[in-house]
């Protein structure tokens, strides 16, 4: 690679695949979110969004298997918002709501929590404001768990 390059470009693309102006649906395909049902979740979402504006992408494990099939949502303006337990019923219901504001409004409802911004290390991104519940993950077994997985490696280890 040149030393010389500009990379910005490659940050820049990046950053506007989940932080452009189009809305989005990221579906959790780690082994628990298969094993749960995802697959079947991406086969609606990948029908609905067929022929629209909404980017649907498969990410790895989100670190929530107890929680599997796992979403996460995103329209211009608004916070991500982050879906457990989905089933095809849902996805649907979550699809539907990416159509408007008021559309998202509803699904927010169904959210267990909401993301307004996020720090990448390299940069920090603003995603929209928005619905009355708290900032980030609110479950708070997940943080548990993760810390108790840590410590049992660490057990483990030594």
């Amino acid at each position: 690679m040149n030393k010389n390059t500009d990379l910005g470009f490659l940050a820049q693309e990046g950053f506007s695949h989940f932080h452009g102006d189009t809305p989005w649906i990221s579906v959790g395909m780690g082994t628990c979110g298969i094993g749960s049902g995802a697959d079947k979740v991406w086969e609606t979402l990948s029908q609905k969004t067929e022929n629209t504006n909404i980017r649907l992408r498969r990410v790895g494990c989100f670190g929530f298997c107890a929680a599997e099939p796992v979403v996460m949502t995103w329209r211009p303006g608004k916070p991500v918002l982050f879906f457990t337990e989905v089933n095809t019923s849902k996805a649907s219901r979550i699809f539907a709501g990416l159509s408007s504001d008021l559309g998202y409004e509803k699904i927010a409802k169904m959210a267990e929590a909401k993301i307004e911004e996020w720090d990448f290390r390299t940069s920090k991104v603003d995603f929209g404001e928005g619905y009355d519940f708290p900032q980030g993950i609110k479950l708070e077994r997940f943080r548990k768990k993760k810390i108790t997985r840590v410590q049992q490696r660490a057990k483990y280890n030594n």
